[in-house]
């Protein structure tokens, strides 16, 4: 949604968030996920999404052990997000898996005082 309204976010707290679909299944990316996902065809995705958001103040929150999305697409869109954007901020959780990230995030003070002082 960030990414076809970015004007409509003030921040963005993203817990456990997918990039890239899920290839388990060995699908890779579908003509759906292409139109709803248009950063999917471009060349590095986590970057293209990156310089679409780059505005809206972002704080990404990940469970290292997570076995449902991989950790690896918080930390790259970070990465990413962090080259371009004029705030974006990573927690990683040690040892946190999927179903406990976020309840930890949604629990964090910090976060929840910053995201109250975003502004449109």
């Amino acid at each position: 949604m960030a990414y076809r309204w970015p004007q409509k976010f003030a921040a963005l707290v993203v817990v456990a968030g997918r990039v890239e679909p899920s290839t388990v299944r060995g699908e890779g990316v579908s003509e759906a996920d292409r139109r709803l996902y248009p950063y999917l065809t471009e060349k590095d995705p986590f970057a293209a999404l990156a310089r679409q958001i780059k505005s809206i103040p972002t704080w990404l929150f990940h469970g290292d052990a997570d076995e449902s999305v991989p950790v690896e697409q918080s930390r790259r869109l970070a990465a990413a997000l962090q080259k371009v954007a004029t705030f974006a901020r990573y927690t990683e959780y040690y040892q946190g898996r999927h179903q406990e990230a976020p309840n930890r995030a949604f629990a964090d003070m910090d976060m929840l005082t910053w995201l109250w002082q975003q502004h449109r």
